[in-house]
């Protein structure tokens, strides 16, 4: 494996946990999916009274939470707990490494950031038309900013998004149904690198079972 990330022949597929700080880097980073989702329905329980069930997992209480909500709200809510944040080791870490292809369910712009700190800006394109000699990053649940970036003249990374972000239950209904841009994007790296490596992902995550169809 060591030997295929030398080469930039393996896939990386990042999950929330990077973006969580640990040890040293503790109440730093961004909330975990089950620390998010905790606090969704705290803040459902304070302001409409409403208590959900124990241990429901992030898109269930995010469904619930649009719902009593509405939808801007909770793209509010992810903005204000995702966005603005620095870069971690790990993030800093991956940068470092040679991948060409990073695929990501985080709404955070931290990989980015620490790709932009060893010079590599970034750029946004369209799938197939995507350089070998620059990172890909697919960003599979959309990006907290969800807005329009400029233009394509002063970067180097492409950036691929979807502008939609995926969190509730309806949006995964949508994104396995009819998101054929990521199982297409999936399907030629595959072919292209045939290694994945993931970086402290759930392997019983949504996102996770939709990868390995």
């Amino acid at each position: 494996m060591a030997e295929k990330i030398m080469e930039g022949k393996c896939i990386l597929f990042v999950g929330s946990g990077v973006s969580v700080g640990r040890g040293k880097e503790k109440g730093k980073g961004c909330p975990s999916a089950k620390g998010f989702s905790k606090e969704l329905a705290k803040s459902l329980k304070e302001s409409k009274g409403y208590s959900l069930p124990h241990n429901l997992d992030l898109m269930k209480t995010a469904q619930y939470y649009e719902m009593f909500r509405g939808r801007e709200e909770l793209v509010r809510k992810i903005k204000e707990k995702f966005w603005g944040k620095k870069p971690l080791i790990a993030h800093e870490n991956i940068a470092k490494l040679p991948f060409k292809v990073i695929f990501t369910t985080n709404y955070d712009d931290l990989i980015e950031k620490s790709l932009e700190s060893k010079c590599c800006p970034v750029k946004y394109g369209k799938f197939p038309q995507w350089d070998e000699d620059k990172v890909v990053l697919v960003k599979m649940h959309g990006s907290a900013d969800d807005i329009d970036h400029g233009s394509a003249d002063d970067i180097d990374i492409e950036r691929i998004m979807e502008r939609r972000l995926v969190i509730s239950v309806d949006d995964y209904v949508d994104f396995i149904g009819k998101n054929s841009f990521v199982k297409d994007a999936l399907k030629f790296y595959f072919k292209t690198k045939n290694s994945f490596l993931l970086a402290i992902a759930s392997l019983t995550s949504t996102s996770l079972s939709y990868t390995k169809r």
